[in-house]
């Protein structure tokens, strides 16, 4: 993790950074399909562990996705990703949040795990 964020959120910012914000949207939502890919098959493989960060990564980069394909926004920072998560939960309805919590929830379940073990 760095600055807060996954490793695969990094990777997929440091590849999008100096897109056009379509081509970055698009490249967001192929690498937050990809995520989705890797946890259905890791938890196929009884990779649990690994798995738990997935769905905040993919949480994460689809809101970034959605930024930079409505408004040219590139989200930098965990603040302005929670409140684009928020604009979206207004805009979109209460399903966004559900999905939002849940990636975080996992995620912070892994976290703990982690300091555990």
């Amino acid at each position: 993790m760095c600055s807060g964020i996954t490793l695969d959120e990094y990777l997929v910012e440091l590849a999008t950074q100096n897109l056009e914000p379509l081509q970055r949207a698009v490249e967001h939502v192929n690498a937050a399909q990809e995520l989705l890919e890797q946890a259905r098959e890791e938890l196929e493989e009884g990779g649990a562990r690994q798995v738990a960060e997935k769905p905040w990564g993919t949480a994460a980069i689809a809101i970034k996705a959605c930024a930079s394909w409505r408004e040219g926004r590139r989200l930098s920072s965990h603040r302005e990703l929670w409140g684009y998560e928020e604009t979206m939960v207004r805009e979109l309805g209460e399903w966004v949040a559900d999905a939002w919590c849940a990636g975080r929830s996992m995620y912070v379940c892994m976290l703990l795990r982690r300091m555990v073990w």
